[in-house]
């Protein structure tokens, strides 16, 4: 089962009820008159998850719409799936649909806007893209930092308990 647009929208509504948003008449109708009311928001996150890793959401305007809604479920355990596709974004030169990752990371406390940034907009691609870069190579960067670190501890570990 892959969510439609008008679901994925009510599965946005969903998680943040679920995180306490207290919503208008129009967001409660929707909820209410919804076939996916009864579903648990983890299994309202692998449907979309599975649904952009399938490749169903074929268009920039889904995607960014699948973002959204995931990025209103506040659960940090999507992090590593947020950044799997801002890499394939970026590698796929998708500008359009960047800034709603990176929004989407960013409400998770992930540092991918700089400090000095005085503005943050859809559409300014350019500033984006370096972002999200940046970002990236940052993220990357820590990993292999971690992993030598790690090994380098692992070998001396190794040596130390073999005497």
């Amino acid at each position: 089962m892959f969510l439609n647009n008008d679901q994925v929208l009510e599965a946005a509504f969903i998680f943040e009820r679920h995180n306490g948003v207290r919503h208008g008449d129009y967001e409660n109708d929707l909820i209410a008159f919804s076939k996916l009311k009864d579903y648990q928001p983890a299994k309202l996150e692998q449907l979309l998850i599975k649904g952009v890793d399938a490749g169903v959401y074929t268009n920039d305007e889904e995607r960014v719409g699948v973002y959204w809604a995931l990025s209103k479920s506040n659960n940090r355990q999507l992090i590593p799936v947020f950044r799997r596709w801002l890499r394939s974004e970026v590698a796929a030169n998708c500008d359009t649909v960047l800034f709603q990752l990176l929004v989407a990371l960013d409400r998770l406390d992930e540092p991918v806007f700089p400090r000095t940034r005085s503005s943050r907009a859809a559409d300014d691609n350019a500033l984006n893209l370096r972002d999200a870069r940046a970002y990236l190579n940052k993220m990357e960067s820590s990993l292999r930092l971690f992993f030598n670190k790690t090994l380098c501890y692992e070998k001396y570990s190794c040596t130390f308990n073999a005497r």
